[in-house]
């Protein structure tokens, strides 16, 4: 495999990632607590906004990157070559987390207030597994 294509994929990969979960980061500890203060309809019509529309196309775009390129780069660097090696057994969790995430961001039907809570509690759990895969783990 070419060094050039994995560093492409990974590249994206990470491109993608920033953007869902810096938009989340965003959202949740800038936007929504500086729209609470502008009263409960502008806060709602902002809501509104972001899960339609353009909004949420680039959302589903850069979830659906950041997940088909992260299972990708572990294809392209063997992680499945030994499944039960510590790498192995993070990247399957990794996996496993960014998939769940996925369907949760393109399902209509999980749109309920704890499992928007375990949505955004899977991006620290997600970040973390990328630094410990970074350093091999």
């Amino acid at each position: 495999m070419p060094d050039w294509l994995l560093l492409g994929v990974h590249w994206l990969h990470v491109l993608f990632g920033i953007f869902w979960f810096g938009t989340v980061l965003f959202t949740r500890l800038v936007l929504f607590p500086a729209l609470r203060g502008l009263g409960p309809g502008i806060e709602g019509e902002v809501r509104r906004s972001l899960v339609e529309g353009s909004s949420r196309r680039l959302t589903v775009i850069a979830a659906t990157g950041t997940v088909a390129l992260g299972v990708a780069r572990g294809f392209l660097t063997g992680a499945l070559t030994s499944p039960t090696s510590v790498y192995g057994l993070t990247y399957l969790a990794a996996a496993g987390v960014g998939i769940v995430m996925y369907v949760w961001i393109v399902s209509p039907w999980l749109k309920t207030p704890l499992a928007a809570k375990a949505y955004v509690a899977g991006f620290p759990v997600m970040f973390t597994l990328m630094v410990l895969m970074r350093f091999g783990y």
